[in-house]
Order: C-alpha cells, then sequence, then structure tokens
C-alpha cells in the first residue's frame, strides 16, 4: 500500500467506521513510509543515500506525510522536489519548522487552494512527543497527543498516540499507544498548588523509586500559560474502592497481600511526612502532610507477581506542614505541628474531626493517620464480606448526627453521648463511631485481624495527638505481614479483563 492510502486509512480506522483520529501518531507515520516511498515522493530517478532516509525518517516524515496528503505523491514536482533536495542537503529539520506563520509550505499551488484543509491536517500532524520528566510547551494550536479528541473533562483517560511518550530507563524508546490519565490545572486557581507539591515530590522521588506515590511522567503548559496538565500512567487496576469491593466477594480474601500494599502506603505517608520543602532549603522545619486520604485517591497497577496488584497513593490535596508558635511569641511548641491549607481540601468520610471541622490549628501529620485507620476498618471488614453492611450501619447513624458535617454519606466518629462541659475546644465533642467500636470487639478474629484491630486503636483516637506516628504504623503493618499465612490462589482472576 503506498504511502497517499495509508495516510487516508488512518483517517477511517477500525473498516471505516471509527472516528478519524484526533493526531497522527509519528510512530504510525514511520510504520507507513518505506526507503523506497521516500523517493517516490520527490520524483522518479531520485535516490537517497541511507544516511539521507535516516535524516528524512527522524526529521522530515510529518513534512512528507503532508505534502502526501495533498497528493504529491508519485508524480514528479519541480517545487517540491526542490525543496526536499534542500532540506535533506542542509539537514534542515523541517517537521520542527511546521508551525511556523511564516511556512514555505504555504505557498504550494495545492496548498494554497485549500488552506482549512491544510491547517487540520498540520494540527493533526504536529502533537509534540512528551519525554518522562520533561516540561513542555504546547504551540498556538498545536494538539494534545491524544488518539481520542481532547474534549473531555479536566481529569479524564486518554490513549496517548504511537510514539509520542518516551519514558525514562536506560534505553528510552517511545511508546505504542500509552493509557494515561491527564489532569488539568488552571494556573492561579486554588488547586494549582499542587503542581508545585508534584514537583517537589517527583525531584524527592527521584532517588526512592520503591515508594509507592504515584505524581507524574510530564508536565505539558498551554500556548498562553493559563493553564497546565500533569500527565500520569493511567491506573489499569482501578482504585482501592474498587479493590475493596472485590476483596468483600472474593473467599478467602487475600489477606497477606493487601496487608502487604497497606503497609506500602503506610510507608509512602511516612515518606511524604519527612520530605522537608524541596523548593525552600532554608526551611528546615517544613514537611508535607496528605489530609485526604481515601479509597479513591490510592490507585492501583496490575501487577503479575502481586495478587492485588500495587497500591499507590494520588490526589496531593497536601499541605506545607510548618512547626506552630505560642501567640505573641517565636518559640516552636515542641512535637506539635500546624498545617497551611485551604477549605477546597476539607470535609470527607474519611478525614477525622479536625479537618472536617476546619480546625487549620489541630491539623498535621496524624490527621493523616486517622485516615489510614479508616481504610483499614474497611479493610478488614472486606476480608469476612460485611463491608456492605458496615457502610450501611455508618451511613444510618449519620443521619440525624448534627454535629457531624453534612455532605458526606458517612464518618467514622460521631457526636459524643455526653458533652464536656469545661473543653475550650468550640462546637461539639466526637467519639469513635458505634459500629466502629462494635467492629472492633466483634469475635471470632484470627491472629491477624485480631493484631490488625488492636492497631486500629491506636490510629482511631479522637485526640491526636495520642494517635501514633507514621514511622510506627510501618513497623506495626510490617509485624503483622510477618505473621500472615500465605494466601490461597484465587478461584477466578481478581482483577477484571481489560478493555482495548
Amino acid at each position: 500500500m503506498d504511502p497517499a492510502t495509508s495516510i487516508r486509512a488512518l483517517e477511517q480506522p477500525n473498516d471505516n467506521t471509527g472516528p478519524s483520529p484526533y493526531v497522527y501518531g509519528i510512530g504510525d507515520l514511520r510504520n507507513i513510509w518505506t526507503r523506497f516511498d521516500f523517493e517516490l515522493l520527490v520524483g522518479k530517478g531520485h535516490v537517497f543515500t541511507e544516511t539521507e532516509k535516516d535524516f528524512i525518517s527522524k526529521h522530515l516524515i510529518r513534512t512528507f506525510s503532508l505534502l502526501t496528503a495533498f497528493d504529491y505523491t508519485i508524480h514528479h514536482d519541480v517545487e517540491v522536489e526542490t525543496l526536499v533536495t534542500r532540506w535533506v542537503n542542509d539537514k534542515t529539520k523541517f517537521d520542527d519548522e511546521l508551525l511556523s506563520d511564516n511556512l514555505v509550505l504555504i505557498g504550494l499551488s495545492r496548498i494554497r487552494d485549500d488552506p482549512a484543509k491544510f491547517n487540520i491536517l498540520r494540527q493533526k500532524l504536529t502533537a509534540p512527543i512528551l519525554q518522562e520528566g520533561i516540561e513542555t510547551k504546547l504551540g498556538a494550536n498545536q494538539r494534545m497527543p491524544f488518539i481520542e479528541e481532547d474534549n473531555r473533562p479536566d481529569t479524564s483517560a486518554y490513549h496517548i498516540a504511537n510514539g509520542h511518550l518516551v519514558l525514562g530507563g536506560d534505553n528510552p524508546q517511545p511508546n505504542n499507544r500509552v493509557k494515561v490519565t491527564r489532569k488539568r490545572l488552571r494556573v492561579g486557581h486554588p488547586a494549582f498548588t499542587e503542581i508545585e507539591i508534584l514537583r517537589s515530590l517527583r525531584g524527592a522521588l527521584r532517588n526512592s523509586q520503591s515508594v509507592q506515590i504515584s505524581t507524574y511522567v510530564c508536565m505539558v503548559k498551554s500556548s498562553d500559560e493559563t493553564q497546565i496538565q500533569s500527565i500520569s500512567l493511567h491506573a489499569n487496576g482501578g482504585t482501592l474502592e474498587d479493590c475493596i469491593s472485590r476483596i468483600n466477594s472474593i473467599q478467602p480474601a487475600p489477606i497477606k497481600a493487601c496487608l502487604e500494599q497497606m503497609a506500602c502506603i503506610a510507608g509512602a505517608i511516612e515518606f511524604l511526612h519527612q520530605i522537608q520543602a524541596l523548593n525552600n532549603p532554608s526551611d528546615q522545619e517544613s514537611c508535607y502532610c496528605h489530609l485526604d486520604i481515601k479509597p479513591h485517591n490510592i490507585i492501583v497497577f496490575q501487577d503479575e507477581g502481586r495478587l492485588v496488584g500495587v497500591w499507590k497513593v494520588i490526589d496531593f490535596g497536601i499541605s506545607k506542614v510548618r512547626r506552630p508558635t505560642l501567640q505573641g511569641t517565636h518559640i516552636p511548641v515542641p512535637g506539635t505541628h500546624t498545617v497551611q491549607t485551604t477549605t477546597r481540601q476539607l470535609g470527607g468520610t474519611y478525614q477525622p474531626p479536625e479537618v472536617n471541622q476546619q480546625n487549620v490549628k489541630a491539623m498535621g501529620r496524624r490527621s493523616d493517620i486517622w485516615s489510614l485507620g479508616c481504610i483499614l476498618v474497611e479493610l478488614i471488614t472486606a476480608f469476612s464480606g460485611g463491608l456492605v453492611m458496615l457502610r450501611e450501619q455508618l451511613k444510618q447513624s449519620a443521619i440525624g448526627d448534627r454535629g457531624i458535617p453534612t455532605g458526606h454519606a458517612y464518618y467514622f466518629y460521631q457526636t459524643a453521648s455526653l458533652q464536656s462541659t469545661w473543653t475550650h475546644t468550640p462546637g461539639p465533642c466526637f467519639e469513635l463511631n458505634e459500629h466502629i467500636l462494635q467492629c472492633l470487639i466483634a469475635p471470632p478474629d484470627t491472629e491477624v485481624v485480631s493484631n490488625c484491630k488492636d492497631l486500629i486503636r491506636k490510629m482511631l483516637l479522637i485526640d491526636r495527638t495520642k494517635r501514633m506516628k507514621s514511622a510506627s504504623l510501618v513497623e506495626e503493618l510490617g509485624r503483622i505481614v510477618d505473621i500472615c499465612p500465605e494466601d490461597d490462589e484465587l478461584a477466578q482472576p481478581f482483577f477484571p479483563a481489560q478493555e482495548a
């Protein structure tokens, strides 16, 4: 099949039933063209050396494809022969100039007669090649390198066109149609602070590849610099919410595999809690906390070596934490921290009372410990198939409880039955939800589950200062994993079949 026919075929993939592609993948173009086709484009009898053909494949393939789309193909054309011969002889990387407004191609007769077609093809052929760890800026009218049209919500999954994502490694190579998650943030919006956090985390994780935090592959800035898109690898195992639901329906549950991953998540949070503000080395008293840990903010990557996949923390509605000072002084209060955050990050089922009540002075790293405790409660409940019932009980107990925030289905705490008359803390006092208490004392328990419940009691304490620290949590979970018996082989695959 000649290049002109192949390029037209790209317009209607899947037997002419699918939509026209949003962009032409550079990898697809290189698969279409042969060395002989290069010579046919320029004119009969023209022969390129192997070095020239390599140069064309790397730096002129998009230009050749655009010319072919206008039927500058086998027929000898003086204009095209002159241009291409000059580009090859001068080593002109004309593919890099296709976005220029002063493009010489615009003067070619067939292109001049159909500027609308030319502009559409130019957009499809000039999508950038993204490289891991490198920030890219889109040119004017340049499209993101997605196969699908870029008309989805700010956080959506896309397939990167063939050859347009180069992942790191000892020998990085362009990848074929990788599925990614795009998160688009607007400069100046309160949520934009997450971009700086992600940059800091990526830098901190460079030498800590085993830490199960998912940041981003690369960043793409809009041509007018009003938006930045973070591109991360798509989690093909869904979220932890999906996994917990599957675990709830599997008997026997893969307990050891789950607790191993839970220990890794705790390790990721401990790593987070220890990071200093990388962008401000003089601020040695700073660290990070997440403040919004929940099953939907833990994504899962399928892995043949791990029964329930690899779990990673995402969505960094996290904040910078500083040592507070006593009122009117600059003396740090030993062992305590306060947090700088915004109300957009507050309020949620898995967040502790001090976060949901927007008690900024009380928010800190041990707020994350509460959230992890909530997840661990649901996990061990799912081991016995009781997750649906527990959640329904929590939802029912939240109805009519005026002391807890509205807007979420349930919480793991409730308004205390006996309110303190001497406390100076404004608002209601809280206690652990009665159904969580019943869950923690309900027999029968295996040794592993019993140890998990003991651990949860140290995590789900209303008084934040009495909750265990992340380092102790990692140690305790590791000890529990060590006493776990090996999981039985599952009767069916843990993950559902993937869509193409």
